[in-house]
């Protein structure tokens, strides 16, 4: 380990030496990590996992590398060395700040220390062998390299024990699941209180948004931007109502699942002139191939809203206007159950293809952001915003190489001529082969 000269024959080789030396050093790792850990101690599993792959992994090196010089009465010699050396690199692997090797800019100490196990690996097949063949030490260096990349990002050392401290860890929320469930009329009845009627003689538009995952912040805020965009241009301030999932909202805000949903379209239309108004809703979650949006919300088990559910809702309400978007994977899936001669239905995606954009440090999906940020900003015509919104999706898309997710829309004849609307333009749609 120092690089100063060392004979073979000062090894003497046996099992008894081969178990003691791993048990010595296996100890020292374990022994080391729990002295020098603070706050709760608890066992590692994973770093114990890895701690018994590097063992592997040299033992497998070792058998290599006697199969490489034909020497394999050298095997038990190449491990005892190894075994001699690996005590003081517990020791020294123990010592080294683990703040160091995540410091990205100390990264080269560890790129040092790394190199310089790699050295002692190399010395020893060097002391069992007497002047191995080249191929023999690029074999192991390679070895030890490819153990170092996979276990960079991951592990940096093998640990036996680690620690946490409760202080950095807020307690988590606890959430009273019957109050949450009983509470759920009370919210979205007093919803209901305060959206306005019909005015009469006039048709009015009415909005109802649902974020319906809480897994991610982007559902959220996506109902929320809608709101107040509708509003601008329909004037649905006191006419709107909005579900949406937040574990830190529960006794003010109504959830987004499929009880709230269908009281709410039942209550919306009761507010509603169902000949001459117009429904606008959002949906906005996660999709699924099946006709789906997840309904999410951390500590409850809520199930999916369904096409046929919504449909069937909508038809019990009378409600013979509306405009859907649904900005959602594979949302495209909606339109065979909702699409009729009085629907106007906008989805994000079609049935076979994801949509871009649900992560949380967003605003808006990739969709959302398109129609309701660049194209719907200051104007009702729907087909012409859908057609500039598609257009900005799909060059979003192709400059981050990724699928078209082909976002669909389909006008019913009636509420096209309701609504002043152009014809719309051709679905796209392309072989699945493009996505090979």
């Amino acid at each position: 380990m120092l690089g100063l000269s060392v004979g073979r024959q000062h090894f003497v080789s046996s099992l008894s030496f081969l178990v003691t030396a791993l048990a010595v050093s296996i100890a020292l790792f374990a022994s080391f990590d729990y002295v020098l850990l603070d706050h709760v101690r608890f066992q590692d599993i994973r770093g114990t996992a890895l701690l018994g792959s590097f063992i592997a992994v040299a033992i497998l090196l070792a058998i290599v590398a006697a199969h490489l010089e034909n020497d394999y009465p050298q095997l038990p010699v190449l491990l005892n060395v190894l075994l001699s050396c690996l005590p003081w690199a517990a020791i020294l692997l123990s010592l080294f700040p683990y703040d160091w090797a995540t410091n990205n800019e100390a990264h080269w100490l560890l790129t040092l220390l790394l190199m310089y196990c790699a050295f002692v690996v190399v010395r020893c097949v060097n002391v069992a062998f007497y002047r191995p063949r080249l191929r023999t030490l690029l074999v192991t260096v390679a070895g030890l390299t490819l153990v170092s990349m996979h276990s960079w990002d991951r592990f940096y050392f093998p640990t036996v024990f680690d620690s946490y401290n409760p202080e950095e860890y807020e307690q988590d929320p606890t959430v009273d699941i019957e109050h949450t469930f009983y509470q759920q009329l009370r919210l979205v009845n007093e919803r209901l209180e305060q959206v306005a009627p019909s005015m009469v003689g006039t048709p009015d538009f009415f909005f109802l948004g649902f974020g319906g995952s809480d897994r991610q912040t982007v559902f959220e805020s996506e109902t929320l931007f809608a709101n107040n965009l509708i509003n601008n241009l329909y004037g649905t301030g006191d006419r709107s109502l909005v579900l949406y999932n937040n574990v830190d909202k529960l006794d003010e805000q109504p959830i987004a699942n499929t009880y709230n949903v269908n009281h709410a379209i039942k209550g919306i239309s009761d507010k509603m002139n169902r000949e001459e108004d117009v429904l606008i809703v959002l949906l906005t979650s996660h999709g699924g191939e099946d006709a789906t949006l997840a309904v999410d919300l951390e500590y409850l088990n809520l199930k999916a809203l369904n096409a046929e559910e919504l449909k069937a809702t909508l038809d019990s309400a009378r409600i013979k206007w509306r405009i859907i978007i649904i900005s959602a994977c594979f949302s495209g899936s909606f339109i065979d159950t909702l699409e009729d001669e009085n629907t106007l239905i906008i989805t994000a995606a079609s049935a076979e293809r994801s949509s871009f954009g649900c992560s949380s440090d967003r605003e808006l999906t990739v969709f959302g952001e398109a129609l309701f940020q660049n194209a719907l900003t200051d104007e009702t015509n729907w087909v012409s915003a859908f057609v500039e919104a598609e257009k900005l999706v799909r060059t979003w898309e192709n400059e981050a190489d990724v699928p078209h997710s082909n976002p669909q829309i389909r006008v019913g004849h009636n509420i096209r001529l309701k609504l002043g609307l152009p014809v719309p333009p051709v679905p796209t749609t392309e072989p699945e082969s493009l996505l090979e």
